[in-house]
């Protein structure tokens, strides 16, 4: 009869100890689901703000570049500077020398 009462304890002590290990390694498995939950929601709403910045730096950095041709097209230097380059304009008295690589007389 002891041996019986023995086993069953032993038994019932195997049995406790696996059932806590199993419920450890489920509460281990589930806070670490929900932490990673977390990171995965604040790095949602930082990714949205990130987005809705962007496009704010976008719009004003699109207001500075006409703002910055609307000052250059009046200034004397900006007219010339678009004549001398995109048109190939010069004054009187310049000369213009343009250098067209030959692709011939390099081969």
């Amino acid at each position: 009869m002891r041996r019986k009462m023995a086993n069953r304890t032993r038994n019932f002590v195997i049995f406790s100890g696996l059932l806590i290990c199993y419920l450890l390694v489920w509460t281990a498995i589930i806070y670490s689901m929900a932490d990673g939950y977390k990171t995965y929601v604040s790095l949602k709403q930082r990714g949205e703000a990130l987005v809705k910045e962007e496009s704010a730096l976008k719009e004003r950095m699109d207001e500075i570049k006409k703002k910055t041709e609307m000052r250059r097209a009046d200034s004397p230097f900006f007219v010339e500077m678009v004549a001398r380059e995109k048109l190939k304009m010069a004054k009187k008295g310049e000369v213009i020398i343009k250098v067209v690589k030959d692709d011939k007389a390099t081969n």
